[in-house]
């Protein structure tokens, strides 16, 4: 219930300086940078000048440390053991606001969309759900909310009639939303929990930066366009830093991969996994993976999305939070003690 509760907290980006030493991970063998990894694309054309890595970034100053979404109050909190000041409260933001959630079939994504519907005075929630061959999302949606143990609270609360699905798929161009409902996305939206991912460690690399990384650059271009966004909330993991050396303190930033002395452009890295065919591309990640020591794709597809969620935040001002749950277990206390999905 923790973790829900974070993750519908409110993104705060402060930036901070150079990055640790940690950061300077390289592969074993150095090799020359092509010239077109010098730029980025996210959706809109621009450049971006190489950063080095003595250049300051912009790491996200997370809200995990929340312990539970009712120590948030307006005005004053009671925050690791001392009162400050604050203008923002959890409830506040939720009252008649809009959510788009994505992964509601999901663990997390469940867990959310329950605390969202009985913790929050949310107006609404649109889900974003895939139809299945003989299963349209309407039926998708019937099961979650009155088949699924964690909404055992909820049962036949009108607080249900809230939650809206949205057809749609995290790895189909622009996401496979239709037009009209990315116009009424466009227009009602102000807070987007965005859960969805592909969780298999060992999938081939194409299948889970499909989901991982371009899913998500989909969803943040999407998001470029809402006319009343106040908060992104992008799931991440603890994980995702796991290639740095045994005993390093992972701290809140972002720590780019090298190609030598030059950082590797995320985008164009997964154009060139994504260009050629399936055992190429796993060929290719798996001598990434030992360069750059990740245990596994999965990883190291969330590592590259966090690094173009960044990009998002400082050329777009998208306000962004990304959260790094660890390892994911059974549910403490409400809804249902010991529910692991």
């Amino acid at each position: 219930t923790s973790l829900a509760a974070n993750l519908i907290a409110p993104p705060c980006v402060t930036r901070s300086g150079n990055l640790p030493a940690a950061s300077r991970l390289q592969p074993n063998n150095s090799s020359t940078v092509p010239s077109s990894w010098h730029t980025r694309k996210i959706g809109l054309k621009r450049a971006r000048s190489a950063v080095t890595p003595e250049s300051d970034c912009q790491p996200v100053s997370f809200l995990g440390r929340l312990q539970d979404i009712k120590s948030i109050r307006c005005h004053s909190t009671l925050y690791a053991g001392k009162m400050v000041k604050s203008t923002y409260s959890i409830y506040g933001h939720f009252r008649s606001s809009t959510v788009l959630l994505t992964g509601a079939s999901g663990y997390v994504g469940g867990l959310v969309l329950e605390a969202l519907l009985r913790k929050t005075d949310v107006a609404r929630i649109y889900v974003l759900l895939r139809p299945k061959r003989g299963d349209d999302i309407y039926s998708r949606l019937h099961r979650m909310l009155d088949d699924s143990a964690i909404m055992h609270l909820l049962r036949g609360n009108e607080v249900l009639r809230k939650v809206e699905p949205i057809a749609g798929d995290m790895r189909s161009p622009d996401l496979g939303i239709s037009t009209g409902d990315r116009r009424r996305l466009q227009q009602e939206v102000d807070t987007v929990i965005h859960c969805a991912a592909d969780i298999r460690l060992e999938a081939g690399i194409q299948d889970l930066v499909t989901c991982n990384y371009e899913g998500t650059r989909q969803l943040l271009k999407f998001c470029c366009s809402f006319s009343q966004l106040a908060s992104f909330v992008h799931v991440s993991s603890a994980y995702t830093n796991m290639n740095a050396p045994v005993g390093s303190l992972v701290k809140e930033a972002f720590y780019p991969l090298m190609y030598g002395d030059q950082p590797v452009d995320d985008y164009e890295l997964v154009q060139e996994l994504m260009s050629v065919p399936a055992h190429t591309a796993s060929s290719r990640a798996e001598g990434l993976m030992k360069a750059w020591n990740f245990p596994n794709s999965y990883t190291l597809s969330k590592h590259l999305a966090e690094y173009m969620v960044a990009d998002y935040h400082k050329h777009c001002k998208l306000p962004i939070a990304i959260v790094r749950p660890t390892l994911i277990s059974s549910v403490a206390r409400d809804p249902f003690r010991g529910y692991t999905g």
